[in-house]
């Protein structure tokens, strides 16, 4: 899991034509913006038949030491690395 902190108004590109933007934060929630082609679906984690429950992910804030963050850090480009 990539974890990243942004602030309102910033984005995150996801591929070539998928956006997430931090709309705003409201106390200890979130609003987020997702801009997606139509053919991509785009669901909360619970409307997903067998996604994991929230309580398997690591908590907000707390990267993730697992190999998966690791393998994202080392092909991650480094665009993905500069700071805003």
């Amino acid at each position: 899991m990539l974890v990243l902190s942004r602030k309102p108004g910033e984005v995150l590109n996801i591929g070539e034509n998928i956006t997430v933007t931090l709309l705003a934060v409201k106390g200890s929630r979130a609003v987020i913006g997702v801009s997606a082609p139509a053919e991509v679906s785009v669901l909360r984690a619970e409307l997903v038949p067998n996604a994991p429950p929230a309580s398997a992910l690591p908590p907000a804030g707390i990267p993730s030491r697992g190999p998966a963050l690791r393998h994202a850090r080392r092909s991650a480009s480094p665009v993905a690395h500069q700071a805003p």
